[in-house]
């Protein structure tokens, strides 16, 4: 895993990096190609507005802090068994949740921290089976950690919020992304293409995170819950 460097910092004693073992500076350079790539992604588009995003702000309001804080983390996977890559990509998906839950995240940067896990072996036309499909799956046992999992890729078709025929979560490199849920995110947990229950969970751990629904939110979402479980006991 490496970080996006933040420019804007001077180098100091204090903010000297942990050195790299010969195994980890031989992964970085055999795949430079794929980091500098989600680098320059972050920068130059999740950092910066777009035309079409809907509002104002850039696509990702929380990129350019995270940029500035450096808090967000790069990992590439190579998938090297073809005949079960799904299995791979899930695998690989746990273990970094972990590595996530571990991190030492103070207040002020709790919401800044993100781990984006790079799969160069993908092809755009295995995306659905091996990137969406994964976020689904494993969607429940993030959600229930406080946790978001997002899936990026060329062939993403997500809409976006404010705009529904622009489509924000397309990447050059599929990638899966791990951060911890803000308040916005209720949006994607009550849908109602889910089933009552599935949508009733979300509901309920979403209000569980300490501080992140505002007033109106957490009083819409007890409602929303309310009636589910009416619903679900009818």
């Amino acid at each position: 895993m490496i970080s996006i460097p933040n420019q804007n910092k001077t180098v100091s004693s204090t903010m000297l990096r942990q050195p790299l073992t010969m195994g980890e500076i031989t992964h970085i350079a055999d795949n430079m190609d794929a980091f500098r790539s989600c680098c320059e992604w972050i920068a130059n588009y999740l950092a910066k507005p777009h035309p079409h995003l809907g509002r104002s702000g850039s696509v990702c309001p929380f990129a350019a802090p995270a940029i500035s804080k450096d808090t967000l983390r790069v990992a590439v996977v190579r998938l090297t068994d073809v005949t079960d890559k799904k299995s791979q990509v899930i695998e690989a998906v746990m273990q970094y949740r972990d590595a996530f839950l571990k991190l030492g995240n103070s207040d002020e940067t709790r919401i800044l921290h993100a781990i984006l896990i790079l799969f160069p072996d993908i092809q755009v036309d295995q995306a659905a089976e091996l990137i969406d499909a994964t976020k689904e799956e494993l969607k429940s046992l993030f959600v229930e950690q406080g946790l978001m999992l997002g899936e990026f890729h060329a062939n993403n078709r997500s809409p976006g919020l404010h705009n529904p025929a622009f489509t924000p979560l397309r990447s050059e490199i599929p990638m899966l992304a791990i951060r911890r849920m803000v308040t916005t995110d209720y949006v994607f947990l009550n849908r109602s293409d889910y089933d009552k229950a599935t949508r009733l969970r979300y509901i309920e751990t979403y209000l569980n995170v300490s501080g992140i629904a505002d007033s109106n939110i957490r009083k819409e979402l007890e409602l929303t819950a309310a009636s589910l479980k009416a619903e679900l006991a009818s």
